[in-house]
């Protein structure tokens, strides 16, 4: 589709003719710089920063690139949302739908157009001249249940694209311009989360991203909100104790309130002041990264290489200071590792000219004294000794080798757990420019933090570890075998499932299930195709355990999981099943909390029974 301007341009053009002159004058008028011809203009939408990387679901994308993720289906969204990952691997919404895209030329002729899918929009415009696109949100944000879920529109910037009077194929990539972010996570033993609330204009509930394992192997459930103002936070413990907060509102923020606990002896809920001023880096992020911007303090990430991993990030001045920090992704906890159960090492260019840059490596010495080893990029090292409250030097290690020499003299040391800035059990931390006052780029080519094995043991892998596992605690595993043995937490539902992709085809799964201890229960096999017209269907396939359809995969034809062929149906082995719907998509599926497929289920399970996994094999 197209529009246009012809019958403005034929018009300029019988005024420009009409308005000649037969005046005769001595002196030349100046020559008119020709105008602007009327040229078409191919425009398109997308997300921006969103690819294959970090798109988790097909409504993300253009329907000609697939994604490995099922459809995203919110509860109570009564729109189609694409779902992505943060760079730190946070999930967000992103609303698709009821979009309008404005095109203003040079002549100042204005066009509208309704964008029904923003990741699926192409349009023709003819255009004078430069131009300028907006595109903005014009639905409506209520759903059903918005009170509990929310997601956030994008747009373009308030000065919009620019479009210059040679180019004629356009892409609009939309982001989030207006919207902050506000998570916690905590156990549902101990917060009410239908009572903890967020405050605007309204007042709304959080939604919930999924769960984790926290440092004690129990549950914690992440909540998050989208706000695009000031806020009041109100939490609520199943004690009925309560704790206040506040969001001053800035946008594209992430307000990180973190695990929320209850004091042993008061009950009191205990939360911290909310990372505040961090901010949402959406950028995809490769799985050969080098460095993840949650490393990095005092500066933004501008892009990856996707080929070598490296991060190239920007700082900025604040309070007079360019200087960021680096630090590794793993914690040091205190008096556990020496200097010589690590690999360390970093390599980083910078735009400045010159910059003081070193790594910092803090270590105890047999009295418990704090030392300072600081390591530059040419492997030279200085070890200073705290003194009096300072760091004197007491140790230098130059020329070849000095980085080896350094260990062999160190490696015995203590490594010191520190907390530096905003981190907590860290060390091994880089300066990129200490002192600089200068905005300026950097890319992180390489940044290794990581154990050494000194006595390299191989464990023996069990047929399914505690991600597998839904209400089962993991005993024991069997050094010859590989079986695991499992005691029930509770009553009620267990399950033993597998971590699927959503990418992949049933003929391309193996199915060989003995778990002893689920003799009564049944399987879970969820599948997908896509119908003539398009449309996504889903079928479940059960395989029993034991009774009188013991060893056969049957579809009941069911209200909410019709049979392929609309009757029900029965296999009597894994390979014919695959005979019949070998090419039906194996779906990541969420089943409450958990996300697979295959999932073996004992509806009556009774706290404290054994179980032993002694095969799972379903994945390809």
């Amino acid at each position: 589709m197209k529009k246009s301007v012809l019958a403005l341009s034929v018009i300029s053009a019988l005024f420009l003719a009409g308005c000649s002159s037969d005046d005769d004058s001595s002196s030349p008028e100046p020559t008119p710089e020709p105008s602007p011809e009327m040229r078409t203009i191919e425009v398109s939408t997308a997300l921006k920063n969103v690819s294959e990387m970090n798109a988790l679901s097909s409504g993300c994308l253009p329907v000609n690139i697939p994604v490995p993720q099922d459809d995203v289906e919110l509860p109570g969204i009564d729109h189609p949302v694409c779902k992505i990952n943060d760079s730190e691997g946070k999930p967000h919404f992103i609303r698709t739908n009821d979009y309008e895209i404005t095109v203003t030329d040079q002549s100042g002729i204005k066009y509208t157009e309704t964008i029904e899918d923003i990741t699926n929009f192409e349009f023709e415009f003819d255009v004078i001249g430069d131009a300028e696109i907006h595109v903005d949100f014009v639905g409506s944000l209520e759903g059903s249940h918005d009170e509990a879920y929310s997601y956030y529109t994008v747009e373009t910037p308030l000065q919009g694209k620019k479009v210059g009077r040679d180019e004629t194929e356009i892409t609009i990539e939309l982001d989030n311009e207006s919207y902050s972010y506000i998570t916690f996570k905590a156990h549902s033993d101990d917060i009410l989360f239908e009572d903890t609330t967020v405050t605007t204009s309204d007042e709304f509930h959080f939604g919930i991203t999924g769960s984790e394992n926290s440092d004690n192997e129990t549950i914690l459930i992440n909540a998050y909100r989208y706000i695009k103002q000031d806020a009041d936070i109100l939490f609520t413990a199943r004690n009925q104790m309560q704790a206040k907060s506040w969001i001053d509102f800035l946008p594209r923020k992430h307000y990180e309130y973190g695990e929320l606990k209850l004091d042993p002896n008061t009950g009191d809920i205990i939360i911290k002041e909310p990372d505040f001023g961090k901010p949402i880096v959406i950028s995809p992020v490769p799985e050969n990264a080098v460095i993840l911007p949650n490393q990095v303090d005092g500066a933004e990430l501008d892009s990856y290489d996707s080929e070598t991993g490296s991060g190239t990030f920007t700082a900025v001045p604040a309070r007079g200071k360019a200087e960021p920090w680096i630090y590794p992704s793993i914690k040091i906890s205190p008096e556990e590792f020496t200097l010589n159960q690590y690999d360390f090492s970093f390599k980083i260019e910078t735009t400045l000219d010159q910059a003081a840059m070193y790594m910092n490596i803090y270590l105890l010495d047999n009295n418990g004294e704090s030392l300072n080893a600081v390591l530059y990029p040419n492997g030279e090292v200085i070890v200073k000794k705290k003194i009096g409250g300072s760091y004197k030097e007491q140790d230098r290690f130059e020329g070849e080798g000095a980085t080896a020499s350094f260990i062999s003299a160190y490696g015995d040391y203590t490594l010191e757990s520190r907390i530096d800035g905003l981190k907590t059990h860290t060390n091994f931390i880089v300066r990129v420019a200490d002192d600089n006052t200068e905005e300026f780029k950097f890319t992180v080519l390489d940044y290794t933090v990581e154990t050494v094995d000194l006595y390299p043991i191989e464990p023996i892998t069990g047929v399914v570890n505690e991600e597998n596992l839904s209400n089962l605690d993991i005993v024991e595993t069997n050094n010859d075998s590989g079986a695991v043995k499992a005691t029930v937490k509770k009553d009620g539902n267990a399950y033993v499932f597998a971590k699927t992709t959503g990418s992949t085809t049933l003929k391309e799964h193996s199915f060989d299930i003995d778990v002893t201890g689920f003799e009564n229960g049944w399987v879970n096999i969820y599948l997908q195709t896509t119908d003539e017209a398009g449309k996504k269907v889903n079928f479940r396939f059960d395989y029993h355990m034991s009774g009188s359809y013991a060893g056969k995969f049957i579809c009941d034809n069911s209200g909410n999981y019709p049979c392929p062929t609309g009757e029900s149906e029965s296999y009597s082995s894994f390979e014919e099943l695959v005979n019949e719907y070998g090419d039906y998509k194996v779906r990541k599926y969420m089943n409450g909390l958990l996300v697979g497929n295959f999932f073996l289920r004992n509806s009556a399970a009774i706290k404290d029974e054994v179980i032993t996994v002694n095969r799972f094999t379903v994945n390809p």
